[in-house]
């Protein structure tokens, strides 16, 4: 099989982290292009007063075009050493539902494989969180590679 693109979801967590080291490494040994796409929850957007900030507290808001510009940022640096050694990289920040916009980026970009961090929750932390990642992995229409935070021992 052969891997011309890859599109990596990232939140900033440890497993994200790891997903995106893999994806490293199977585009340094595939010459892949990377398509990294961070979503903005909705939620994100919302001005603190209206979440209800406990006994009348004051959050420091982060204008949502600066949220995006940091974002955008902090994902330059990430992947500046892949770029500087040649690599070939997408950076991708948009607002919206994660398992929507990451298979809108599905569609838009039809990535040979998609590599996507796990929490690896069970239990409770699955019933209350969900999954993104199983639910790509059952509704993706290209390959899905999972990577869980911490290696099994």
């Amino acid at each position: 099989m052969e891997f011309k693109t890859l599109l990596v979801p990232y939140d900033f967590s440890p497993c994200a982290a790891r997903a995106l080291d893999t994806a490293v490494a199977l585009a340094e040994r595939f010459s892949s292009k990377v398509i990294v796409l961070h979503v903005v929850p909705p939620a994100a957007t919302v001005p603190i007063e209206a979440l209800g900030a406990p006994f009348g507290m004051s959050l420091p808001q982060v204008p949502l075009q600066d949220l995006l510009v940091a974002r955008e940022q902090e994902l330059e640096t990430i992947l500046e050493p892949f770029k500087k050694a040649g690599g070939a990289v997408v950076t991708r920040v948009v607002i919206g539902d994660v398992a929507d916009e990451i298979q809108t980026a599905i569609t838009k970009d039809s990535p040979d494989l998609l590599i996507v961090g796990t929490h690896g929750r069970t239990g409770i932390g699955h019933f209350l969180f969900g999954s993104v990642a199983e639910d790509l992995v059952r509704t993706a229409t290209v390959p899905v590679l999972t990577i869980r935070e911490t290696a099994e021992s």
